[in-house]
């Protein structure tokens, strides 16, 4: 029994979607990327605590890693540091994949 090919329109078309399907994907990836930041950055950028009972972190901003940290002090006494949290790679890295996308698309085409 012969095998059926795909034409080539029918290949191109496949093609296409898929792009199409890649390209919703990074938008959205991006989307949710950007919302996320922004309500970190906006809304809690330091959670209280739970096991600190009342201690809401001072927030500072900070380069590298780029983004907030948090220095939680001690109840009743403000030279004693309990805590600093810092910001992880992980944005920095999602971020630098979500530009790459765009950019080795653009290098393939050319």
């Amino acid at each position: 029994m012969p095998r059926v090919t795909e034409t080539g329109t029918s290949k191109k078309r496949q093609i296409a979607w898929q792009l199409v399907a890649a390209w919703i994907v990074w938008a959205l990836a991006l989307a949710w990327y950007l919302l996320r930041g922004l309500v970190d950055l906006l809304i809690s950028p330091c959670a209280q605590l739970w096991y600190d009972g009342s201690g809401y972190g001072e927030p500072a901003w900070q380069w590298a890693p780029p983004g907030v940290s948090c220095t939680y002090f001690a109840e009743g006494s403000e030279s004693a540091i309990t805590l600093v949290t810092y910001p992880s790679w992980g944005p920095v890295v999602m971020g630098l994949l979500l530009l790459a996308f765009p950019i080795a698309a653009t290098r393939r085409r050319a």
